[in-house]
């Protein structure tokens, strides 16, 4: 393995270079650019399409609740019992 040494290797150069003077008015440009612009807040409440369709999709969701409930408990599986009293309603099956 060749040896490392790091005083002798080439230095690579920073691709980054601040201006001259940038730090001097580098404050001022931040307070300056701070006080331009204001953001406007618009509150949750004043935002009425946003609040409806929460309140839809809600209600929604409730209304899917008993549909979801009432599949399942119709469903088709067969237990043993239920087979048994089918099969012995069926007169024309032969033992």
């Amino acid at each position: 393995m060749k040896t490392f040494k790091l005083e002798n290797e080439p230095k690579i150069k920073s691709g980054f270079k601040t201006p001259e003077h940038y730090f001097d008015n580098f404050p001022e440009k931040v307070l300056q650019q701070l006080n331009e612009k204001e953001v406007k807040v618009i509150p949750f409440y004043k935002r009425k399409k946003v609040l409806s369709l929460a309140a839809a999709a809600v209600i929604g969701l409730a209304l899917m609740i008993p549909i979801v409930n009432n599949y399942r408990a119709t469903s088709n599986d067969l237990d043993e019992a239920a087979l048994e009293t089918y099969l012995s309603y069926q007169s024309n099956l032969t033992q």
